[in-house]
């Protein structure tokens, strides 16, 4: 049995049809977006977990020294940064550093400093420094004043200064 149906029939069952197939197709690429929107939400989650334990592994290369004397500034950080002016008030001053090699790897720690009033080099300090923690001091002679670091260092070293 042949069935015929008029031209506007067949059109209002294909949009029916293209209609179906759409909606089919939409909510498939929903469902993959959300798919991956969870996945990559897991791995920012993942990531904000590393960042958080890092914060606390740089916070307690500090926990252990308790300010004394003429305490100028403390940073952290990780990688090539700069830092904030701080002001020193004597001369020789002392820089104590720690760096934390988070892989198995050796690379160097540079401590620049610059002076804050015309941005011109005015000292620097290069420490080698391979996986694990390494630690250590050295005196600048520079004149009191205001001054920052420069630290050029791999991005996977995290890195404390306490200048005294």
């Amino acid at each position: 049995m042949v069935v015929f149906i008029t031209k506007k029939e067949y059109l209002a069952r294909t949009a029916v049809g293209i209609f179906k197939l759409m909606k089919r197709i939409i909510l498939t690429a929903l469902l993959i977006i959300t798919i991956l929107s969870l996945g990559a939400s897991e791995g920012l989650a993942g990531q904000v977990a590393d960042l958080a334990e890092r914060v606390e592994r740089l916070e307690a290369m500090f926990e252990t020294q308790q300010p004394h004397g003429n305490l100028s500034g403390q940073f952290t950080g990780t990688g090539c940064t700069q830092t904030s002016t701080f002001t020193v008030s004597k001369s020789p001053w002392k820089i104590e550093w720690e760096a934390l090699v988070t892989r198995k790897a050796s690379t160097n720690l540079g401590i620049h400093v610059y002076s804050a009033t015309d941005s011109t080099y005015a000292d620097g300090f290069g420490f080698r420094v391979s996986q694990g923690r390494t630690s250590g001091e050295a005196y600048s002679y520079l004149p009191p004043g205001r001054y920052y670091f420069k630290i050029d260092t791999g991005g996977y070293v995290e890195w404390a200064i306490d200048v005294k």
